[in-house]
Protein backbone atom coordinates (compact mmCIF):
# COMPACT_ATOMS: atom_id res chain seq x y z
CA UNK A 1 0.00 0.00 0.00
CA UNK A 2 1.36 3.40 -0.99
CA UNK A 3 0.42 6.64 0.76
CA UNK A 4 0.81 9.85 -1.18
CA UNK A 5 1.39 13.06 0.72
CA UNK A 6 1.13 16.43 -0.97
CA UNK A 7 3.78 18.90 0.10
CA UNK A 8 3.85 22.61 -0.68
CA UNK A 9 6.31 23.88 -3.25
CA UNK A 10 9.77 24.89 -2.03
CA UNK A 11 9.00 28.64 -2.05
CA UNK A 12 5.85 28.04 0.01
CA UNK A 13 7.84 25.91 2.46
CA UNK A 14 10.34 28.76 2.81
CA UNK A 15 7.52 31.21 3.57
CA UNK A 16 6.11 28.85 6.19
CA UNK A 17 9.56 28.47 7.75
CA UNK A 18 10.01 32.23 7.88
CA UNK A 19 6.59 32.65 9.48
CA UNK A 20 7.37 30.17 12.24
CA UNK A 21 10.81 31.67 12.87
CA UNK A 22 9.19 35.09 13.24
CA UNK A 23 6.59 33.66 15.61
CA UNK A 24 9.32 32.04 17.70
CA UNK A 25 11.19 35.35 17.90
CA UNK A 26 8.01 37.14 18.97
CA UNK A 27 7.35 34.54 21.66
CA UNK A 28 10.91 34.86 22.98
CA UNK A 29 10.66 38.66 23.03
CA UNK A 30 7.31 38.50 24.82
CA UNK A 31 8.73 36.10 27.41
CA UNK A 32 11.65 38.44 28.04
CA UNK A 33 9.25 41.35 28.52
CA UNK A 34 7.12 39.29 30.90
CA UNK A 35 10.20 38.30 32.91
CA UNK A 36 11.26 41.95 33.12
CA UNK A 37 7.85 43.10 34.33
CA UNK A 38 7.67 40.31 36.90
CA UNK A 39 11.05 41.43 38.27
CA UNK A 40 9.81 45.00 38.49
CA UNK A 41 6.63 43.85 40.24
CA UNK A 42 8.65 41.84 42.74
CA UNK A 43 10.95 44.78 43.49
CA UNK A 44 8.03 47.17 43.96
CA UNK A 45 6.21 44.79 46.27
CA UNK A 46 9.35 44.34 48.35
CA UNK A 47 9.69 48.12 48.67
CA UNK A 48 6.05 48.46 49.72
CA UNK A 49 6.37 46.03 52.62
CA UNK A 50 9.79 46.96 53.96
Amino acid sequence: MTIKIKLPEKDEQDKIETFFKNMENLIQFSQQELDKFQSIKKALLEKMFV
